[in-house]
């Protein structure tokens, strides 16, 4: 599954700025990391989906009143549903 310029640069930064810090535990660290490597190489997987999926959910409701975001957000969400 490949993801658009636009969706791995925001996907990226939700990653960095929320999975990474050294307040997050390791194995989440190194889950996401993995995302992160499998989306620089355009190979996610299933499981990459599904880690992705998780927090874009989580994180929509916040974004409700922010068109664009909304927009985006929901886009890659629609499009990898069947995941």
């Amino acid at each position: 599954m490949f993801f658009t310029m636009d969706e791995v640069a925001l996907i990226d930064g939700l990653i960095a700025t929320y999975f990474v810090a050294d307040s997050v535990s390791e194995s989440v660290r190194v889950r996401y990391y993995e995302t992160h490597q499998h989306l620089q190489d355009n190979r996610t997987d299933y499981v990459d989906l599904r880690n992705i999926r998780r927090p874009f959910s989580f994180w929509l409701r916040y974004f409700m009143g922010v068109s664009n975001l909304k927009r985006i957000f929901g886009q890659s969400l629609q499009r990898r549903r069947d995941y």
